[in-house]
């Protein structure tokens, strides 16, 4: 299975989710669903920008805990609300100090559920980077 599958199975197992990244703290995505052109719309929300962007305050987020002694991160949990005043949600979950996966959400009804399948998906991608 490759990133792209990785991230495929996480939207759409994930309710509510619009796209997904595995993207690393230098900001260079190892692959982005839905990607660019391949016909789906994230009604403007792509989600390559926002990994690079809260990939860094993600990074910032590592740094503190470290110096905080307050234990590794394993996510992080942003609740939005965008223009239209609709909820949005991203979630970014570490899967190695040097990776991340974030996950676009439309709405905050099940981000339990898929913090959930977030975690499976995370340990699936750790393998394929590691092996």
């Amino acid at each position: 299975m490759d990133f792209e599958d990785i991230l495929k199975d996480l939207v759409s197992v994930a309710p509510g989710a619009v796209a997904a990244t595995l993207m690393g703290m230098d900001g260079i995505p190892l692959a982005c669903f839905p990607a660019n052109g391949d016909g789906e719309d994230t009604g403007g929300n792509d989600i390559e920008p926002i990994g690079v962007e809260y990939g860094k305050i993600l990074g910032e987020i590592v740094k503190a805990s470290e110096v905080l002694r307050l234990g590794k991160l394993r996510d992080v949990t942003l609740n939005l609300e965008d223009v239209n005043l609709e909820d949005v949600v991203v979630l970014m979950r570490l899967v190695t100090p040097e990776y991340f996966i974030a996950l676009l959400l439309e709405n905050a009804a099940m981000v339990g559920k898929a913090r959930f399948v977030m975690k499976s998906s995370v340990m699936k991608a750790r393998k394929q980077i590691t092996e």
